[in-house]
């Protein structure tokens, strides 16, 4: 179950700690690089599934797990995660359509 599919999800820690944090401090320094870390897994899962376009398909997804946790969050929707993994699947599907149609 994705963490923000839990009754006691409050949003990403990483994002709150930022919040009101100084650029240059450890409280902004340490999710930025998290931040960094999730969108580079992205890219190489992207890259591994053979995506034309890992450094794009990468950035999409990454914004969709950004909305998933916002829209779990703020709007208290629980039901975000299936919704955001069938957007992943389409977005996968049309790079990998994309691929094949080039090949």
């Amino acid at each position: 179950m994705p963490p923000f599919a839990r009754e006691d999800f409050q949003g990403c820690a990483f994002n709150r700690a930022t919040a009101d944090a100084s650029q240059g401090s450890a409280a902004f320094e340490v999710p930025q690089a998290y931040r960094r870390w999730v969108r580079n897994l992205f890219v190489e899962l992207s890259a591994a599934i053979g995506a034309p376009d890992p450094v794009l398909l990468g950035s999409q997804l990454h914004l969709l797990y950004d909305g998933g946790m916002l829209a779990a969050s703020l709007n208290q929707n629980k039901t975000i995660a299936s919704a955001s993994r069938a957007a992943a699947a389409a977005l996968v599907d049309a790079a990998l359509a994309s691929a094949a149609r080039s090949a």
